[in-house]
């Protein structure tokens, strides 16, 4: 699993602190020197849910309607501030996802509900129905440790 940040204590510390800071610009706790970062999180979250907007109406072939305009603001808030906390810890937090017609690399972070009666490892995934949630190192002395935190689950390709 590659990362966007570097790796190390200093590095950790200083990204928990930069995203804490966004964090609470974003959650408008903190003074007016913050603004700018809550403007483009704010900005981000608009543009993001337009271009869902606009892809979800290419295919339905229709305009949708505002509840729908609303729904997607909503769910690109809530993952933008998913993010953000994801950000603001020390250790590694990431979500895990698999694609279709591979065979999740680890194998013990996902659960199917036929996986007792197929061997690890051997099923192939058709849909993942959400991610895996994973904490690698402890951000302070332990750096490399992987652990689970929620399995990700998948729907089987049908042999």
């Amino acid at each position: 699993m590659t990362s966007a940040f570097p790796n190390d204590k200093e590095a950790n510390v200083y990204r928990a602190l930069h995203f804490k800071r966004i964090l609470s610009a974003v959650r408008a706790d903190q003074g007016a020197g913050s603004v700018a970062l809550a403007v483009m999180f704010d900005s981000n979250v608009a543009r993001t849910a337009e271009q869902l907007c606009e892809v979800l109406g290419h295919i339905a072939d229709t305009r949708l309607k505002m509840l729908c305009v609303d729904l997607a603001s909503s769910i690109c808030r809530k993952t933008g501030m998913l993010a953000l906390e994801m950000g603001a810890q020390r250790a590694h937090v990431v979500l895990e996802v698999c694609r279709h017609r591979e065979v999740p690399s680890s194998p013990a972070s996902w659960k199917t509900e036929e996986a007792a009666a197929a061997a690890p490892g051997s099923q192939v995934v058709d849909l993942m129905v959400h991610p895996c949630l994973v904490r690698i190192g402890d951000g302070r002395d332990e750096l490399q440790r992987k652990k689970v935190v929620a399995k990700g689950e998948f729907v089987p390709l049908s042999a």
